[in-house]
Formats: structure tokens, sequence, C-alpha cells
């Protein structure tokens, strides 16, 4: 029978599964006393180990590119919504339309969007008191006109009125204001 040649140390030691069992101290002492069959045990154990851990580690790395592609394809097939709520899940937060800031609108309309009232508008008391003096239906339909930017149809069908009866309470309401303002 011929005999096993054996591969010298360094060849052994350039084998990276090999080295990383040898750095253990123990593992060297058990290979410098020359105890093969508890040294054979334990690189087995690492073996598996080793292979193990590799197995795990591509396991996931497929999984996390699998996820990847199912949501990017998700995000592909499903459009932007931009009424879906952002913030809170109770559904308090803001629409995702909202958050988007339109460019065309003035500071004048975002200061009027912001008003609660017709009266909130101008510091001016003279037109504070004139406002005042006006009748009900007046100041909502000047609140609809000037303050909500509704046009006069708009207005009519809210108020479930002519568009001309509309028409004929602002113009009224304005000479009312005009008279008031110029005696002062």
């Amino acid at each position: 029978m011929a005999q096993h040649a054996q591969l010298p140390v360094e060849s052994l030691v350039s084998n990276p599964l090999l080295k990383c069992f040898l750095e253990e101290p123990e593992n060297q002492r058990l290979y410098c006393v020359g105890a093969r069959e508890e040294l054979e045990r334990r690189f087995a154990e690492h073996y598996f180990e080793m292979r193990f851990l590799g197995f795990i580690r591509k396991h996931i790395h497929y999984e996390a590119q699998h996820l990847l592609r199912k949501t990017r394809a998700k995000q592909q097939q499903e459009p932007l919504w931009l009424n879906q709520t952002v913030g809170d899940e109770e559904g308090t937060g803001l629409e995702a339309l909202d958050l988007i800031e339109d460019p065309a609108e003035s500071v004048e309309e975002k200061v009027i969007a912001r008003t609660d009232a017709l009266e909130d508008i101008t510091p001016h008391e003279g037109l504070h008191q004139a406002l005042q003096s006006l009748s009900p239906k007046q100041q909502l339909i000047l609140q609809l006109l000037f303050v909500e930017c509704l046009t006069e149809q708009e207005a009519a069908e809210i108020l479930e009125i002519s568009q001309q009866a509309v028409n004929k309470c602002k113009r009224k309401a304005l000479g009312q204001i005009k008279r008031l303002l110029e005696t002062r």
C-alpha cells in the first residue's frame, strides 16, 4: 500500500476554512499533540457550522432580493393615492394632497383660505362695521364669493337660489358698504 502523502503545513493554513479552525487555541493544541480523532470531530462540527452559516447567509440574501423585487413591482402597479391619509393610523392626519404646495397659489389666497370669517380679512375698522351692518344673507353671499372664491353660479347652487339673485344681493351689499365707507 502506498503511503498517503502529507501536505505541508503552509498549504493547510492557506485554506480559509482550516485557517479559521486553527485560530482557536484548543484546536491548535490538539493539532500539536496529534489528537487526530478529537481534531476531526471538532473540524466536522466547525465545517457543519460554516456551511450552515453560509446557507443562512445566502437564504437571507435571496429573501431580501425577493422582497425588494416584490416591493418594487407593487409600487409600479399601484398609483400614487393623493387622498391617502398621511400620519397617524386613526385617519386624523392630513391627506397627501394637502402636503403638496401649489406654486400658482398666491400669498393672498393662502391668507384668505386660512380665514374663517369675512370680517377677519381686513384690519380696517370702518369695513368691519359696514360688514356687520349687512344682513346675514348678504354676509353669507360675500363670504362665499370673496372669501371662499366661489363663482356666483356655485354660490347660487349652495344657497339654492338663482345666479341672478346672488348677483343682485352682492351688488346691493357692495353698494351699502360703499355708502357706509363714504360717510365716514
